[in-house]
């Protein structure tokens, strides 16, 4: 029986990681692109593989250069422009679950914040999911999920879209929830729109606020999100200067640490290039 190409991808994933550890995503997104003939011949002939990921890893240093030439601070010091790396990681991640739509795919799951970005490039399971949604919505087969991801909504429209939502999650409080959530930020609530599994961990939180009479502390802690999300950035940067293959996923690892330790990492380059170096010999050891 004829393997799928997501079964190849897979399989070639695994084999590329055993020879560039720190590019497997990126090379395996680039392999993906050859005919299935060409793959599967990959697959058996391990001297071949090794030659194609070869080349691979050579054009993308001349790129990874061209790249870094082209992107300066105003100060003229290099350095990368975190959508392009960001999109590149992604883009070869989704390669593996699903090549025919990576472009598509790629960029609506990019319409989330870069938090939602790495912790997909962290859990394969989680990425695969959210392929699956990404894909439907593509597809048209979630209209809801269209409307929700407008970004010309106004208050009202807004309430209304997220009490459906939240009535489908939880139906017996929704109109307590709706109005807890109603007094997050307005970019915050777009998220909650555009992404089903943030909007359901936010009702969860909300939900256990309200049985423990602790309003006020829920929205509080749903703050806390966009607070981790400009830290996430800040992080991602600073990660990109040493270690740029594998940025996405150390600032993920970085960002699972509470938000007063981030913030007090941040005003301690010496302590947060420890923690950098312990998150990187980690995910070497992994």
């Amino acid at each position: 029986m004829m393997m799928s190409k997501e079964e190849i991808g897979e399989q070639l994933l695994e084999k590329v990681r055993r020879l560039c550890p720190t590019q497997s995503n990126k090379v395996t997104g680039m392999l993906l692109e050859l005919p299935t003939d060409t793959l599967l011949e990959l697959l058996r002939e391990e001297g071949q593989l090794q030659a194609a990921v070869g080349k691979a890893q050579v054009t993308l240093q001349e790129g990874e250069a061209r790249e870094t030439e082209r992107v300066h601070c105003q100060d003229q010091v290099p350095v990368v422009d975190r959508c392009v790396v960001l999109r590149e990681h992604l883009y070869a991640a989704v390669c593996t679950v699903n090549s025919d739509n990576a472009d598509r795919i790629t960029e609506e799951l990019l319409e989330q914040e870069e938090t939602g970005v790495f912790r997909l490039l962290q859990d394969r399971q989680l990425l695969e999911t959210a392929v699956q949604e990404a894909l439907h919505r593509i597809e048209g087969q979630s209209s809801r999920s269209g409307t929700g991801s407008s970004q010309c909504v106004d208050k009202e429209d807004v309430g209304n879209i997220l009490y459906e939502k939240v009535e489908e999650l939880q139906p017996d409080m929704c109109a307590k929830i709706t109005g807890m959530l109603l007094e997050l930020p307005e970019d915050t609530l777009q998220t909650l729109l555009a992404d089903k599994q943030a909007l359901q961990s936010a009702v969860h939180r909300a939900v256990k606020a309200v049985q423990g009479g602790e309003q006020h502390g829920a929205v509080h802690e749903l703050q806390l999100d966009s607070d981790k999300q400009e830290i996430g950035e800040q992080l991602f940067d600073i990660v990109c200067e040493r270690y740029e293959e594998d940025a996405p996923k150390i600032t993920g690892m970085l960002l699972e640490m509470e938000t007063t330790t981030l913030r007090r990492l941040l005003e301690s380059p010496e302590e947060l290039n420890e923690k950098i170096n312990q998150a990187y010999n980690a995910l070497c050891k992994s």
